[in-house]
């Protein structure tokens, strides 16, 4: 099994350095970097990103057509927002942090993207939502069976 790792070369104090050269890697790690993406973020600056697109294209020459993204909110909204995701799970604990962070992914952010809600359920008490890409069948009969 090989791992594949994309990242960017930014060049910040702040974000560790990826190099296969600093004998970080073992032979079955391949480390991908991306130098020209850029792409406007909400202040308007203009920084580097890892394109969801890139990476999912990237993928399928490569003849992987199923990657499971995890991910904070940030990663999640990207690949929702470059409409680079089939299918999206969604699982909500019911409990409140004191100083929480808003994901800002929400059912209209989902449907911009492309997807639509299948169904929903619950496990160990938290709330679970599956969405797909219409006409899109989902692996397994009973949702909650995959992955």
């Amino acid at each position: 099994l090989q791992t594949l790792l994309y990242h960017d070369t930014t060049e910040d104090d702040d974000v560790p350095s990826v190099s296969k050269a600093g004998g970080h890697f073992s032979d079955d790690v391949e480390s991908i970097a991306l130098t020209d993406n850029i792409r406007s973020d909400d202040t308007t600056t203009l920084r580097k990103y890892l394109s969801p697109t890139f990476v999912v294209k990237d993928l399928k020459k490569r003849g992987i057509n199923h990657v499971m993204v995890e991910g904070g909110p940030a990663t999640a909204r990207t690949f929702l927002e470059e409409r680079a995701v089939d299918r999206a799970i969604l699982i909500r604990a019911p409990f409140c942090f004191q100083k929480p962070l808003e994901s800002f992914i929400s059912e209209e952010s989902l449907t911009n993207a492309g997807l639509e809600k299948i169904g929903t359920s619950t496990c160990d008490g938290d709330s679970v939502e599956y969405w797909s890409r219409p006409n899109l069948p989902w692996p397994t009969e009973d949702l909650s069976e995959w992955p």
